[in-house]
């Protein structure tokens, strides 16, 4: 079957083209990478977890629930209005067509769900609920991919470099400047550590 686009033409508009370009980069690619370069950072400031995966005592997807939870690569959803006075309750109301920015950042770190140490990457914690992806009818279709595509980075890179070691003359990792997306802006790494 052929999808039919703008006026029933099989063909998409160029800003149909445009978007969906914008959409696939952005949510297809800079996510999966952000996703992949803040496990890798993670793992190597905690070896101990690394170790636990070249055991087999903890897989992969601790690592990458993990990771989602705690420096999940979107961070805060781009604007929204408000339609109508929302009461949050405790006197907080949001008035009508004021601004939201929903932080799902937070939800992976909110001491009353996370109950031991929050802010404290531990894959081998039992519950690692968080809103990386969403919820609901705006959980992220591409989730599946997204966790596949860390399982096989970070098992190919660690499988081919198990020593791999951060940089000891690279700068410390810079966060991405950015409001909506999340992750290093750099990582240096060397294959094994240097013989001092």
């Amino acid at each position: 079957m052929t999808p039919s686009f703008a006026g029933g033409d099989d063909r998409p508009t160029e800003e149909q083209s445009r978007d969906t370009l914008f959409l696939m980069i952005g949510a297809g690619y800079e996510t999966a990478v952000n996703l992949i370069t803040s496990a890798v950072h993670a793992l190597l400031t905690h070896r101990r977890f690394l170790a636990l995966v070249h055991e087999g005592t903890l897989g992969w997807e601790d690592v990458i629930e993990e990771t989602l939870r705690h420096e999940g690569p979107v961070m805060h959803l781009p604007l929204r209005y408000a339609l109508e006075d929302i009461d949050l309750g405790e006197g907080v109301v949001v008035r009508r067509g004021e601004p939201i920015l929903l932080a799902f950042g937070a939800a992976g770190r909110d001491p009353e769900v996370h109950l031991d140490r929050p802010d404290d990457f531990d894959p081998t914690r039992p519950a690692k609920d968080h809103l990386a992806f969403g919820h609901g009818p705006h959980f992220c279709l591409g989730a599946p991919l997204a966790r596949l595509e860390a399982e096989v980075a970070l098992s190919g890179f660690f499988g081919s470099y198990p020593d791999a070691v951060l940089a000891p003359e690279g700068p410390p990792p810079v966060r991405l400047r950015s409001a909506v997306v999340n992750g290093p802006a750099e990582l240096w790494i060397v294959p094994a550590p240097v013989p001092a």
